[in-house]
């Protein structure tokens, strides 16, 4: 399976698709209507990442363009094969089991057959992960491919009439567009890695790919993953600095690395909500000594401090909607409104105001959140052409948002939030150090899902969540000082070890056993997380019932060694035999388990791990190590 030469994006205007292109040395010029097509190539490991442009090159604005395609390529393919879509579920908080969130999905292109994956309101991973693998039948070779684009992202794959080559078309869903006179806007961009085996090879490659090319390092000195602490799920925003300094100093104990101020620490508006548009101005009451002196009590406390921003989000009564209204984007009968980061004013203002705060309060971490459905503002724009040109202002003015703080702060940890992972795209992984892939914290089953099924196709460090109990819905769960051993399972606490261990809500209350047990789980975690970043491999289907066990293994191919993560939800069977990747059987190998009960019988001669867990919602992880 291999790319062929094709026209790498398409622009269409009302009386059809513009055909008359001229090939130049950077991409592709249309004389007769004056624009230029800009198409970038850059190495990737293994892979190449593509990138168009769109340019007007009149004195006047462009003729209205009613649909683009940011990329196009074609898969060459036998006639004979049917060729299969490996792709998953975003990031879309849904509390049931199992969950439309990092489902792993499957899908076969046969006859003249059309796949769409998309985001969904605006933002790029809610419905479809705009991540996918396409494999030829018989698993022996694929191709993955990562769109960037962090709106409204429409991935398009169609098997040709003539059966020899699948399209692959990446756009925005409804764009349409009118450059202004010798204006050039950044369409999208289009991660292409070819490999070959089969789709364990593929997803590695991939996980690779990201961690290694894509991702923004680790900050200097610091370990990833990290165990981190976030106080909105279970407490939300009935905090003080006193109270959140008792959770700091429990925190601390356990382990935890990260502590983060969420949402509410600004001043709020005319309505009750997060104070979003009032970052300069902090709550008083809540922060009577400033909130430079309480970051300060939780560097004290051995932790590095964490701060929570919403910057496209302002809130009617705050300061940047007093002051500035002709930057905000309104919706009708909403308090909230979109800040047009498409407008430079807008960009460089906040480039100095939420970079002086983080130099202010000594910010390290920092949680940028999403929580408006743009497509909803941008429907606002009367002007079909006006209202894509500001779409597409609005990313490039949010990357180089993201990337001056980058830039100007080189030891501060970007996570990307989008009322959870609703907004993980190539660009979004370019810019970020982990992401918060889901607000639904608070049920085991779905947690474990949204975790294993995300480290198929992304490298664990991205991957943060929590374990957290809150009255979600009070009548079924019980007070936090009732909450026993069987809540904070090893099922769940084992399954945060496969990425950042995150933790949450009012550990205070708990009683001391619950934290104790907490406080095992994190060291062992600290021990074993250099693991995380080794080959992923799943070593069981992703369940679709909580009687389905399953299983996780990290590879390292360079040492050998690794560890593999057992669960048992609440399926009768007690014992599972368990078939590990990559394990020789000539070679002899150390094994560590845990927790206690875990028993595991290594079958050298089968490379088998019979593994039994004796009760319902329990888990061990086994490390093993070559022996020398």
């Amino acid at each position: 399976m291999k790319m062929m030469a094709a026209m790498p994006f398409r622009v269409r205007l009302a009386d059809g698709d513009l055909r008359d292109w001229c090939k130049v040395p950077d991409g592709y010029t249309s004389h007769s209507h004056g624009l230029h097509m800009i198409v970038t190539r850059t190495p990737r490991g293994q892979g190449e990442e593509v990138c168009t442009f769109i340019e007007n090159l009149r004195n006047e604005p462009s003729p209205l363009i009613v649909g683009v395609s940011f990329f196009r390529g074609t898969l060459e393919i036998p006639a004979e094969d049917v060729p299969v879509v490996h792709h998953g579920g975003g990031g879309v908080t849904d509390a049931v089991f199992p969950s439309k969130a990092w489902r792993i999905e499957r899908s076969e292109l046969v006859d003249w057959a059309k796949l769409t994956l998309e985001g969904a309101r605006g933002r790029s991973s809610n419905r479809d992960l705009p991540i996918f693998i396409v494999t030829d039948f018989a698993d022996t070779h694929g191709v993955a491919f990562v769109a960037g684009y962090s709106g409204h992202v429409v991935n398009a794959l169609l098997r040709e009439s003539d059966y020899c080559s699948i399209e692959v078309e990446g756009s925005v869903q409804g764009l349409q567009l009118q450059l202004g006179p010798h204006e050039t806007l950044r369409l999208g961009s289009m991660l292409i890695i070819p490999y070959t085996g089969d789709i364990a090879v593929g997803r590695n490659l991939l996980r690779r790919t990201l961690r290694d090319e894509i991702c923004p390092p680790a900050p200097e000195g610091i370990v990833r993953p990290a165990v981190t602490y976030v106080h909105w799920f279970g407490i939300q925003d009935s905090y003080n600095a006193e109270s959140l300094e008792r959770e700091a100093e429990l925190q601390a104990s356990l382990g935890t690395e990260i502590f983060e101020l969420d949402a509410a620490w600004a001043l709020q508006g005319t309505h009750k909500h997060y104070g979003a548009g009032n970052w300069a101005r902090e709550d008083s009451a809540k922060f009577p000594d400033g909130i430079r002196v309480f970051a300060d009590r939780i560097r004290a406390l051995g932790m590095r401090f964490g701060l929570w921003f919403e910057p496209e989000t302002v809130e009617e009564g705050t300061a940047i909607h007093q002051e500035h209204p002709e930057w905000l984007i309104p919706k009708p009968a909403a308090y909230r409104y979109l800040l047009d980061f498409g407008q430079k004013a807008v960009v460089d203002y906040m480039i100095d105001l939420v970079g002086g705060l983080v130099q202010a309060y000594g910010v390290e971490w920092i949680r940028m959140d999403s929580n408006l459905d743009m497509n909803e503002y941008w429907a606002t724009i009367a002007d079909p052409g006006t209202r894509g040109a500001c779409e597409l202002r609005h990313w490039q003015g949010w990357y180089r948002f993201l990337d001056a703080l980058l830039a100007r702060f080189p030891r501060l940890h970007v996570e990307g939030c989008s009322s959870g992972g609703r907004r993980i795209d190539l660009e979004m992984l370019k810019r970020s150090h982990s992401f918060w892939i889901s607000d639904n914290t608070n049920f085991e089953a779905t947690v474990h899902q949204h975790i294993g099924g995300a480290n198929h196709w992304l490298p664990s460090h991205l991957l943060n969540m929590e374990a957290v109990k809150y009255p979600l819905f009070p009548q079924k769960i019980r007070p936090y000082d009732k909450v026993g051993d069987e809540t904070f399972s090893d099922y769940w606490l084992l399954t945060l070890c496969g990425g950042l261990f995150g933790l949450g809500g009012p550990h205070t209350a708990y009683p001391d056993a619950i934290n104790e047990k907490f406080r095992r789980f994190i060291a062992r975690y600290k021990a074993l997380r250099h693991l995380l970043a080794a080959d992923f491999y799943p070593l069981l289907p992703q369940p679709r019932s909580v009687a389905d066990w399953d299983a996780w293994q990290f590879h390292d191919p360079g040492t050998g060694n690794g560890m593999i993560m057992v669960f048992r939800h609440r399926g009768q069977a007690s014992t599972m035999h368990i078939q590990p990747r990559n394990l020789g059987s000539c070679r002899p190998y150390q094994l560590d388990s845990f927790p206690e009960a875990l028993q595991v019988d290594l079958q050298n001669d089968r490379m088998v791990i019979k593994v039994t867990l004796p009760d319902a919602n329990t888990a061990g992880v086994i490390a093993y190590t070559v022996a020398t």
